[in-house]
């Protein structure tokens, strides 16, 4: 699949390319490039802003990988069976997997709350139909929380899905939402999460602090920086500042809670994201 995308008012051309094959360069996936001759330029492929903070460390993800796997083995190994090597083996080896399972259910949930959110606003833009509410429990529960946070706020939107890209600085992406969100003109990144800490040893399955209050799931570093990213190169082509900044807007897969959590630190962020694309472009080269 290819996408012809136009932005600076037709000035700057950008191809996306998916599930491609290319000969000589072997299977494309999601790629972004400069456009040549009327089609992507496969030697100018485009940094991605989720490519560059993909550069960051994530010290949590191998021992919850680990976790992941031993809850596994807790759930299936049965010590009164006897097993056979074959059998252990299968066993170990699925456990081993769990955690990529988890990780793709987790993004499979995602990507159907930001396209039921897409259309919910294009249908207040005028733009399509009313999205019928979700089957999937936790996609529900996604939507519910968005919904929630909509009818206590304020809301304009301006559009969602945008394709961004910076000249100065050569990287894209693509940001979920920008609004006049209580008369500030904000960047909205929805995150799907499991937003409070758990813990299998507390009787509720939930961690909780001195007071007995429950711990919530952190907004990572990675997360402050995409956003940063998307605000720069947003406001680099259309010169808007946005004085709302970044609302990153946690939605809760199973309650249907929400959490907005308002960054303010812009100049950092910046600085981080922009650490972390150099970082990606100087693996590339």
């Amino acid at each position: 699949m290819r996408e012809k995308i136009k932005l600076y008012k037709g000035k700057v051309t950008i191809w996306f390319v998916d599930e491609e094959y290319v000969k000589g360069r072997g299977f494309i996936r999601h790629g972004y490039f400069h456009e040549k001759d009327g089609g992507p330029d496969f030697d100018k492929r485009i940094v991605s802003n989720t490519g560059a903070t993909g550069m960051l460390d994530k010290p949590a993800l191998v021992p919850w990988a680990v976790k992941m796997m031993g809850l596994y083995l807790q759930k299936n190994w049965n010590p009164k069976k006897v097993n056979t090597e074959l059998l252990k083996n299968q066993l170990i080896k699925a456990a081993k997997k769990e955690f990529r399972r988890i990780t793709e259910e987790g993004q499979e949930i995602g990507t159907e709350t930001h396209g039921w959110v897409d259309q919910h606003i294009k249908f207040e833009l005028g733009k399509g139909k009313k999205p019928k509410m979700p089957e999937n429990e936790k996609v529900r529960n996604g939507v519910n929380g968005f919904l929630g946070w909509e009818s206590e706020n304020k809301v304009k939107y301006i559009g969602s899905e945008l394709m961004v890209y910076s000249i100065k600085y050569d990287f894209v992406g693509r940001l979920d939402t920008k609004a006049i969100v209580n008369s500030k003109l904000t960047i909205l990144d929805l995150k799907t999460c499991n937003m409070w800490k758990k813990d299998e040893k507390k009787p509720d399955g939930f961690a909780r602090d001195r007071n007995g209050n429950l711990i919530k799931t952190p907004v990572y570093d990675s997360q402050r920086y995409q956003v940063a990213g998307y605000r720069m190169a947003e406001e680099e082509e259309n010169g808007k500042i946005y004085d709302g900044d970044r609302i990153i807007l946690r939605l809760d897969k199973e309650f249907g809670e929400f959490d907005p959590v308002q960054l303010n630190e812009y100049q950092n962020d910046r600085k981080g994201f922009l650490s972390c694309l150099d970082l990606k472009k100087r693996k590339r080269n």
